[in-house]
């Protein structure tokens, strides 16, 4: 599955935005797109109108992997297999993400990286919820 979205992420950001819908990605898209709570919830990858602007195609795809990091209460003694589920899902969210910022980072100059920055930030959460439960480097070593 997380072939899928990365797949899906490359395609977006370096190609259907730049070249079908002559969208620059700029240095600070991250700020400008950033998805509230109520966004993350209501969006997923539903049919967008053709007219459909680059910035609502990004918005839609940024909160749809954002989306996935719902928290979900544990269920009795499916409680286990849950978790692993769930966590797989987190996992592949982070990493998208880590993986369209990545593409905007090359494709755009200017695109922060430093300490503090939105990319910097998405590491450290995948760190400090994975380290523990997946080989992180080798996950984010393309990344880094």
């Amino acid at each position: 599955m997380l072939d899928y979205y990365l797949t899906c992420s490359r395609l977006l950001v370096l190609q259907y935005l730049p070249l079908v819908l002559k969208y620059e990605i700029k240095h600070n898209v991250d700020y400008l797109l950033n998805p509230s709570q109520e966004e993350m919830e209501t969006k997923n990858f539903d049919h967008l109108p053709e007219e459909a602007t680059g910035d609502s195609v990004f918005l839609n795809f940024i909160a749809s992997v954002k989306g996935m990091r719902k928290k979900v209460e544990k269920m009795g003694s499916e409680s286990s297999s849950l978790s692993k589920n769930i966590n797989a899902i987190r996992r592949i969210s982070y990493i998208t993400e880590l993986d369209y910022k990545f593409c905007a980072a090359v494709s755009c100059q200017g695109y922060p990286t430093q300490e503090g920055s939105p990319i910097y930030n998405t590491f450290l959460g995948y760190f400090e919820l994975f380290f523990d439960k997946t080989d992180v480097i080798e996950d984010t070593k393309l990344y880094l």
